[in-house]
C-alpha cells in the first residue's frame, strides 16, 4: 500500500530500504520508512473505526502550515485502501532543544493565535484522539469552547459513569458563563 502511494507521488523507481515501528501512538500504527526518495512517517489505522481521520489530519496540518511558523511535516498522501486508512508524511527527526527553545515556541504559538477569522470553528469535523470532534462555527469563543469542546467531553464522561449528573449540571452552568469570565477574543 505505501509503495503504491509513494510511487504515484515520486515515480516507479521508489525502493523501500527499511521499515521501523515508531512509538508514541495509542490509536494508530506508526512507521518510519527509509526509501530511495527519503524518509517518511506513515500512520495506519482502521478506516471503519476512524472514518476520514487522516484526511482531516492532513487538512489540519495544511491549515497550521499556512498560519504558523512551526516546522510541520509535509503531507505526501492520505486515503483508504480496503479497510485501512493511511497518512504518509515527510519524516522530521526530533533533535535536542536549543537554548531558548521554549521562548521561541511561545512566540510562535502566540503569533499563530493572532490569526483571525469571521467565526470560531472550522468547516469540518476532526478528531481529538480517537473521538470525533465537532467544529461547528460560533460567533464567540465562549460558545464555541463550551459547546464544541467542554460539554461533549463532560457528557461523554457522564455517559461512561465517570461524572455524576449534578457535577455535569454545575459544569454546564459554568460553560454558560464563559464569556463573562474570559475577555472577548477576536475571531
Amino acid at each position: 500500500m505505501y509503495l503504491k502511494q509513494l510511487r504515484s507521488c515520486f515515480g516507479e523507481d521508489v525502493v523501500v530500504h527499511n521499515t521501523q515501528a515508531l512509538s508514541g501512538g495509542d490509536i494508530n500504527e506508526v512507521l518510519r520508512l527509509s526509501t530511495s526518495h527519503g524518509e517518511f512517517c506513515v500512520k495506519v489505522n482502521s478506516a471503519s473505526r476512524f472514518p476520514a481521520m487522516f484526511e482531516r489530519e492532513a487538512s489540519g496540518l495544511e491549515l497550521l502550515r499556512t498560519n504558523s511558523r512551526f516546522t510541520l511535516p509535509k503531507v505526501i498522501a492520505s486515503g483508504e485502501e480496503g479497510q485501512t486508512s493511511f497518512l504518509i508524511m515527510e519524516f522530521i527527526n526530533s533533535g535536542n532543544k536549543a537554548p531558548g527553545f521554549w521562548d521561541d515556541f511561545g512566540r510562535k504559538l502566540a503569533a499563530m493565535h493572532e490569526h483571525t477569522s469571521d467565526s470560531f470553528g472550522l468547516d469540518e469535523e476532526n478528531y481529538i484522539g480517537s473521538l470525533s470532534q465537532s467544529n461547528k462555527q460560533h460567533s464567540d469563543w465562549g460558545s464555541f469552547y463550551a459547546e464544541e469542546r467542554l460539554i461533549p467531553q463532560l457528557v461523554l464522561a457522564r455517559d461512561k459513569q465517570l461524572l455524576d449528573a449534578a457535577t455535569l449540571k454545575k459544569a454546564e452552568r459554568l460553560c454558560s458563563r464563559l464569556n463573562e469570565y474570559f475577555p472577548k477574543e477576536p475571531s
